[in-house]
């Protein structure tokens, strides 16, 4: 120990107390930042597959149009969600819930009226009801950190084969 400077060794256990404390904060923020990369992404994928789910429900009700309006999309009652399941190589629709992949997710479709004016556009309101055209909705449900997220897809729909 040197006579001039008596508090060195006292310095160096400070200096080290301190540096510590750097390392641990700069690892709890590492730790804090790869914890929300980990969140934001499963929730994302939820996301994605949600919107896939929604897009596969229009090209669905666009299956069923295709192979007979009156026996599949022009029969549905307007305002009812409807649930989709796959079998035999055909979609079908159905008022009976259906899980999706695993339970998580909830893929309802509703079919709308649709009326059009004197120059045969889609109106909101008034007009003349088209029988050949419905509004379909396609809404997924998933679950989202604490909450419940819906993605939503709408198209119109025409009885395009008269059939």
């Amino acid at each position: 120990m040197c006579a001039h400077h008596p508090h060195t060794r006292g310095f160096s256990l400070i200096e080290a107390v301190v540096a510590a404390a750097v390392v641990a904060i700069g690892l709890l923020g590492i730790t804090s930042a790869y914890a929300a990369y980990v969140r934001s992404s499963a929730s994302l994928a939820g996301s994605a597959q949600a919107m896939f789910l929604a897009e596969e429900g229009i090209e669905s009700v666009k299956l069923m149009r295709d192979a007979s309006w009156s026996a599949t999309v022009g029969s549905f009652t307007a305002g009812v969600p409807y649930y989709l399941y796959f079998a035999n190589g055909t979609w079908t629709a159905t008022t009976t819930p259906q899980p999706e992949i695993g339970g998580e997710f909830n893929r309802t479709i509703v079919f709308s009226p649709v009326n059009r004016d004197v120059n045969g556009d889609i109106t909101g309101s008034g007009g003349t009801l088209d029988p050949n055209t419905l509004l379909a909705t396609v809404s997924v449900a998933f679950p989202a950190r604490a909450a419940t997220s819906t993605i939503t897809l709408a198209t119109y729909v025409d009885n395009i084969f008269k059939n």
